[in-house]
């Protein structure tokens, strides 16, 4: 019998949340920003669906993301922005891949990173852990 998958973690410890307001928030963006998409978990997948697809909208626009993402993925990013609660950017993707886009991308509200921050806080323990204390701090 295997042992079961570890998936990627972060660490932060209580001095970082207590200095920081937004040390875990952090610590998850570099865990979506660094790890590779097969290594993690699917709670971790469905955030980091949605923040590189919502960095690439933001930067690139809709016509660099249509041509860099096939359909199949497209339909997968849509159902991740709705795990995220994030429905405005679920009906947009959705719209503008059958070639309707309403408004602008940028336009939308609230922003992914809010809902991301929502479903992070609900989700924490599947981004970071607290680091123990060292024997030097």
């Amino acid at each position: 019998m295997s042992a079961p998958r570890a998936f990627p973690l972060r660490w932060v410890s209580r001095q970082e949340r207590a200095w920081n307001d937004n040390a875990v928030f952090e610590a998850c963006i570099d865990l979506l920003e660094h790890e590779a998409l097969a290594h993690l978990s699917p709670v971790q997948r469905v955030a980091h669906l949605a923040f590189h697809a919502d960095r690439s909208l933001q930067v690139h626009g809709w016509a660099h993301f249509a041509r860099a993402t096939p359909p199949a993925l497209r339909r997968e990013i849509a159902t991740a922005f709705e795990g995220l609660g994030a429905s405005a950017q679920a009906v947009w993707l959705r719209a503008a891949s059958a070639g309707e886009p309403a408004v602008s991308y940028a336009q939308l509200t609230p922003s992914l990173e809010a809902k991301l921050r929502e479903y992070l806080d609900t989700h924490e323990a599947s981004f970071v852990r607290e680091s123990r204390p060292s024997c030097t701090s």
